[in-house]
């Protein structure tokens, strides 16, 4: 009879954490619009979905008695593998990165401010790469338009698409990745970058230049120069943030998942670039300091689009591959 109670009442219990588990499901596919080939395909996103949800659980678990700075949560890319987001949201080449012109040294008798945030004066609206590599098209245009925006006094949105199709001289590939000191050097010879207004955003690869619709009539900022941050070096990328906006490389590895607090993940390797964002700002919550960074996968996903990512450790190496357009 004590069996047979034990029985029923785990049976009860697998019952109610499997309707628990479905209605999260349905709600996870209402809330972003989740709509499938075939039910092949949809079975396979569920599975992977229950996957990433015990991930998530156990990583919040885990964050509730102090062990991480940061949570997990249900996105967009709660139905996606590790490979199959990388395959479709990241896009950095760093192996081919060149010195820049200029390099910004340290000033070490220069003081910064305790924080600095660029969100509310220099920085546009966050944006959607979509399922493109184009990452650093994103990351170099929002540096751009902070940098124009601090010499004009202008905010203007510029296009993502112009560096997408136009680059390709210049050695980035469109959807299949690229580097943000490449998109400088584009609009440098370009002698200009088109407004996002005129050459709107439809990630669209392309095969080569011969997509592109640069207009001259239609240029909303220009790029003289650009300065590369040393390698590893945190002290130097604090001195440029404290002046503006800075395209960053990191290993996003632990970003697919991110929903909220100061990521410090022993999950990426600062050697393993693969993702354009831009540093937007800095500060410190309860003693523990860390950056303020754009990212280019909408405004639902982290903390409204952006991603607190711990300061002094060049956690991900978000030190590694910084730069900025002199305009």
């Amino acid at each position: 009879m004590i069996r047979f109670v034990c029985f029923i009442a785990l049976f009860a219990l697998a019952t109610a954490a499997n309707l628990s588990f479905n209605n999260e499901w349905e709600s996870f596919k209402a809330k972003h619009n989740k709509v499938y080939a075939s039910s092949t395909e949809e079975s396979t996103r569920k599975s992977i979905f229950s996957t990433n949800l015990k991930k998530i659980n156990a990583h919040n678990r885990e964050a509730d008695n102090g062990v991480h700075t940061y949570r997990l949560g249900v996105n967009k890319f709660a139905d996606l593998t590790a490979e199959e987001f990388k395959a479709t949201r990241l896009g950095y080449k760093s192996i081919h990165r060149k010195p820049a012109p200029l390099i910004h040294n340290v000033n070490f008798t220069q003081s910064v401010p305790e924080s600095v945030d660029w969100r509310s004066s220099i920085v546009t609206e966050v944006k959607d790469q979509g399922q493109c590599g184009s990452c650093w098209a994103f990351s170099a245009i929002a540096s751009i338009e902070a940098a124009n925006a601090q010499k004009t006094g202008k905010l203007v949105s510029l296009s993502e698409q112009n560096l997408v199709d136009c680059s390709w001289k210049q050695g980035n590939q469109g959807c299949n990745g690229g580097l943000m000191d490449y998109a400088f050097d584009y609009v440098k010879s370009n002698k200009g970058i088109d407004t996002e207004a005129s050459y709107p955003y439809t990630s669209g690869s392309g095969r080569d230049s011969k997509n592109c619709k640069f207009s001259k009539s239609s240029v909303g900022a220009t790029v003289s120069s650009y300065v590369d941050i040393p390698e590893g070096d945190e002290k130097s990328l604090l001195q440029a943030v404290a002046k503006g906006v800075v395209s960053v490389a990191v290993d996003a590895t632990p970003f697919q998942l991110y929903d909220s607090g100061i990521l410090n993940s022993r999950s990426c390797d600062p050697e393993n670039l693969d993702h354009g964002v831009t540093a937007v700002g800095y500060g410190v919550d309860n003693g523990t300091p860390y950056w303020i960074v754009k990212n280019s996968w909408g405004a639902d996903w982290g903390e409204e689009g952006y991603i607190r990512v711990i300061r002094d450790k060049n956690m991900c190496g978000i030190a590694e591959s910084a730069s900025y357009p002199v305009v």
